[in-house]
């Protein structure tokens, strides 16, 4: 069974986000409300991989995904937003992130 990171400062989103994930019985969904939770959930918790949503202004997410990338290069980063194009997705995805998908 695949272990998926879904980071999102949205306890609502995250519900939303994991019961569309898990309606195949065969991810399991683990939950991180801020950057530095996800990076701590990730040393403890070994996920196959990480949803991310990527808020507009980026707050701490960039940094930690960057720090994640380059301690775990293996390890991948998908984004989820709202806005398809912005400064802040560009870095992100410079910084390590496979790729995106809408919010």
């Amino acid at each position: 069974m695949a272990k998926i990171l879904l980071v999102d400062e949205s306890a609502s989103d995250r519900r939303h986000t994991a019961d569309l994930l898990q309606r195949n019985g065969k991810v399991e969904v683990i939950y991180a409300g801020s950057g530095p939770e996800a990076l701590s959930s990730v040393e403890r918790l070994s996920p196959d991989a990480i949803l991310a949503a990527l808020p507009a202004q980026g707050t701490d997410i960039l940094g930690v995904l960057q720090d994640i990338h380059f301690r775990y290069p293996g390890l991948p980063i998908v984004l989820m937003t709202a806005d398809a194009v912005t400064p802040v997705l560009s870095k992100a995805l410079q910084q390590g992130a496979v790729t995106f998908v809408p919010k």
